[in-house]
Formats: structure tokens, sequence, C-alpha cells
């Protein structure tokens, strides 16, 4: 038998013969089973990765980000994926073999998939990138329609070529799961890279408990993510109140002109931490952070102990961080006594480390089907998973803000902790409270709202200390890692919310974060209006883990030397 034989009798052309149509002598299964299995097996594969790229390619992106992030197992971030590849490669597999011996059947079905290639495409964008679907896609679903409808009618008069076309779509696909067999063992390298993602880091031991004393001043650093001087300090949405930033603008140093380290959080904390110029950072499948320098044009591994923290131990004091997004006891081992860190905002694919592995199965066929658009909500409104999805990423960020917090909260009542560094994810994008009620919430909220909430979290750090007899003995930086990124993250100022589009005047981005510095002791406030800098930080915190700064008069002098 041909080559040319035996495909035919795999994939029955409409070339054959009228007497072998009409007799239908075309066997129902191929003569040679294996060889029939195998194309079914491929051209599966090849339509589930088609159907699920968005699903898949988070995790092969040569960043590593969704991994870099992940602050649970690895097993908890691959398992759910190769799961739902399994589930839709069986799906397909058990529909092309039922449409094996249906001639009229396969037919319709290969040109539907080719009708539709465009549009899965496309979707599979807008999950990545948009979270539900576009103009173009609908638009190619629309002409898919109308093209399918077309060939339907004319089927009669185009048969022989609409089976040519329809068996050079089975060809292409078979070839393209050839191709998904090489990702596929890329996913299960990358899986098996990542198999020790997130233990648990033994920390840093003292060989003599007496080494790092508790008398020594603290000092506390405090990051609210996205925290903006102008609507802090400068320009404030009126009716919006922050009584604790005001309360401690009173006795510290406000910095009027902070230039970011930059305007991605990933990078930035790299950064400060390092006093390195970063411009990219990326991550190994196994999740070690390397760090891009913007002069040298180098890439280098992460060193935690060329940190600030590594500094703060030389120094005496023992170190405790409670901080998110940044997995900062994956990447700071052996410099931190204590360490807890946590991101649960969903990866594009809508796993969340937080979740379970049924729902972290089932979450990208509910992400698929809710931004779709096809089913009403009110169909979706009867799931109490579906309802759950949709505050997926909201409730994700409480909850982030909330472990945080109360992380935070121990680590300022551990009084052995000297140098601690606490990270929270508020004011960031995405609002999460409301002002009015004060309550958190999944509905309507705003970045405003997001900084009463850092306000209201500010007041109970300050609490927290006082009532611990440590807030005027310590040494306390409360900054933003960058400002309110009006038009990098939200790049359509129609976007913004009408409070959020007067507040920024009309999506106006203004880089100064807020920076501030309450020494130990002061209670008198000063400004400093010098160009400072942020990723001289590590230099202004060694400064005064030394105890080289004592005054805002110091503080004023080092910052003008850094300048």
């Amino acid at each position: 038998m041909t080559t040319v034989d035996r495909y035919n009798a795999v994939y029955p052309s409409t070339l054959t013969t009228t007497v072998q149509a009409r007799s239908k002598l075309a066997e129902p299964w191929p003569a040679s089973a294996q060889s029939s299995l195998l194309q079914i097996a491929l051209a599966a594969l090849g339509l589930t990765e088609l159907c699920g790229f968005f699903v898949i390619a988070p995790l092969l992106h040569p960043r590593h980000a969704a991994l870099y992030h992940w602050s649970g197992t690895g097993v908890g971030l691959f398992l759910p994926v190769f799961l739902n590849l399994l589930l839709g490669w069986a799906a397909i597999a058990t529909l092309l073999l039922g449409i094996q011996a249906k001639h009229s059947l396969r037919i319709a079905v290969w040109l539907g998939i080719l009708l539709l290639t465009p549009a899965v495409v496309s979707y599979n964008f807008d999950l990545l990138f948009n979270g539900a679907a576009s103009a173009l896609t609908l638009r190619l679903l629309l002409s898919c329609g109308i093209v399918g409808a077309i060939l339907a009618c004319g089927s009669r008069l185009w048969g022989q070529a609409l089976g040519r076309v329809a068996e050079a779509m089975a060809i292409l696909i078979t070839f393209f799961g050839i191709g998904g067999v090489l990702m596929l063992g890329q996913l299960v390298w990358a899986g098996g890279q990542a198999r020790g993602l997130n233990r648990e880091v033994e920390g840093h031991t003292w060989p003599d408990t007496s080494t790092a004393t508790l008398k020594k001043q603290r000092l506390i650093w405090i990051i609210f993510d996205e925290l903006s001087y102008r609507q802090v300090y400068e320009r404030r949405f009126p009716g919006l109140f922050l009584p604790a930033f005001d309360a401690l603008a009173t006795q510290s140093s406000v910095f009027t002109q902070t230039i970011p380290a930059g305007i991605f959080t990933d990078v930035v904390l790299p950064s400060l931490m390092s006093g390195r110029r970063i411009d990219v950072v990326r991550s190994s499948a196994s999740g070690a952070l390397s760090t891009h320098d913007s002069q040298s044009g180098t890439w280098q591994p992460f060193d935690a102990q060329d940190t600030v923290f590594a500094d703060a131990l030389r120094s005496g004091y023992r170190t405790r961080v409670a901080g998110w997004y940044v997995p900062y006891c994956r990447i700071l081992p052996g410099v931190l006594d204590q360490c807890f860190w946590s991101y649960d905002i969903p990866v594009k694919n809508r796993l969340s480390s937080q979740k379970s592995l049924l729902d972290n199965t089932l979450a990208p066929v509910l992400y698929a089907v809710s931004g779709s658009g096809l089913l009403p909500q009110r169909w979706l409104a009867g799931s109490t998973r579906a309802q759950a999805f949709q505050t997926y990423g909201a409730q994700m960020h409480i909850e982030d803000d909330q472990t945080i917090s109360t992380a935070a909260e121990a680590a300022l009542r551990d009084p052995s902790a000297g140098f601690v560094l606490l990270h929270f994810p508020v004011p960031h994008l995405g609002g999460i409270y409301n002002r009015t009620t004060g309550q958190f919430t999944t509905g309507a909220s705003t970045y405003l709202d997001n900084l009463a909430l850092a306000d209201r979290c500010l007041a109970q750090l300050q609490r927290t200390l006082q009532q611990t007899g440590q807030w005027d003995s310590s040494t306390v930086v409360v900054m933003g890692d960058h400002s309110w990124r009006t038009r990098q993250i939200v790049t359509d100022a129609a976007a913004l919310t009408g409070e959020e589009n007067e507040a920024s005047q009309g999506g106006r981005y203004d880089p100064r974060p807020v920076y501030v510095v309450k020494l130990a002791g002061q209670q008198t406030p000063a400004r400093i209006d010098t160009a400072f800098s942020a990723v001289h930080t590590r230099t202004l915190l060694d400064a005064m883990l030394r105890g080289d700064i004592r005054t805002p008069q110091d503080l004023a002098k080092e910052v003008q030397r850094l300048r």
C-alpha cells in the first residue's frame, strides 16, 4: 500500500472515486490502526495546545515571571496545567475518533476548526492581556459564522475542494501536534526545575546570641506599593482624609523631589536593597533571581550578601521581613532571621497559590467562559465557584493585605528584630477598600480608596510601636516603591474612574513617590527639597544603621552628599 493509499485509509478523501463512494467500500477504520491512533493523538495535542495556549504561556515565558512571583509549591503551579492539557486532549481525541468513519462530518469538523482558528488565537491573546473577548475576536467569530454558512450552502458545488482543504488542515494540525510534543517536554522540564520552589529556607543564625543586642534603636523600613507624593502631600483629592500621613509629616523629614528607582516593583526592590541601578530582572526556571545592570550592561545573579540586610547583620541587627509580591524569603537566603512573603493574586491563566488543586484546575475554564461574553452572567451567577471567580483578583488582593498586616504586626511586636522591612500591597491599583464605609470590598473601589486604606495601615503600625514603647525611639522610613502609574499601567485615561481622572488631572503622571524619614527622637517637621535618587536608599539606611544620621540636619547633609 502506497503512502497516499495509507493516508486515504486514515482520512478517506472526497477525491475517492464515485464508484467507491456509492458502494461505500471505504474502510471505516484504517488498515494501520497504530498509525491512525498516532495521527489522532498528535492532532488532538495540537488542537489542545492551540485552544489552551493562554493556560500554557505564563509557564513558558523566558523570564519565568509567573513562577518567580508564585508563593506556593511548584507542583501547585504545574499540576493544574498538566491536568487541563490532559483533559482537553482526551476530549478532543475522543471527538476525532468519533468522526473517523463519518466522512461528511469529518470534513465539516475540520473546516470548522480551520474557520475558528483565527478567533481562537485572538481570544487566547485576549485572555492573556485583556481579560475579555476583544472587538477583533468577536469580528473574527462573526466572520467565521458567515463563511461557514456560505460554505454549507455551496457544499454540493465545492465538495471535492472542501475535502482537500479539510484534509490539509488535518495534516497541518498533526504537524503542529509534533511541535506540541516539544512544548510539552519544555513544560515537563520547567516543572522539574521548579519542584523545590519555595521550600522553607533556613534563616540566618547567630554564632553567639549576644551578638545582636536588643538595645539598639530599631530601624523600621515601610514600603507602600505605588504611593504617590503628589496625591498624599501636594495635591490631595478634596474630601480624602489621611490623618496618619499628616501626623507623620509633623515629626519627620519629608522628601519632595524623590527620583524613583524604576516604575515596576520587581525591578525597584532589588535596586533599593542592593543600591545598584537595575533596569531588568529575570528568573530561572527554579525561581532564582538575576538582574541586569543598566551601567555595565551585564546580567548577574542577585547576591543576598550584597544587600542592606547583610549590612544590617554585620552591624549587629537582627533582620526580619514581611512583604508582598517579591519572593523575599527565596532571594535573600542567609541574611534574614525571620521572613514572610505573600503574593496570591492569580497568574494570567488565573491560577492562585492559595487555591486548591480542583479550584486551580477549573479556574482557566471559568476564566475562558466568563471572558467570552457568550454566556449570560445570570448563568454564571448560579455557580458558587463562578461567583467566587468573578472577584478572584480583588479577593486575593484583600487576603494579601490582611496576611501581610498580621505578619507586620508580629514583626513590630518582636523587640529582637532591629532592622525590619514591611512591604504592603496598597495603595496599588486595583481598589479593595471603601473609604466611606471603612470596609474591604470586591466591588467598586479606586486608587483613592486604597490611599485611605494605606493611611489606616500606617496608623495601626504607629499604634503598635506606641503600645510597645518603641515609636519615639525607632527610626521609621516610609516610602512608595514608585508613584501612581496613571499612564504606564492604565494606558487609556478613559479607564480611570471619575474621581481618579479628576485626582490625576486627566491621567497626568507624576513620578515622585512618597519618601519620609522619622529619626529616633525627632519631634519637629523638616523638608528636603534636594533631588534624591531612591537607588541610594541602601546607602542612606547604612548610615542610619551605623548611627551616622541622628538629626534632620545630618540627614539633609547626607542627601546633599549623595546628590
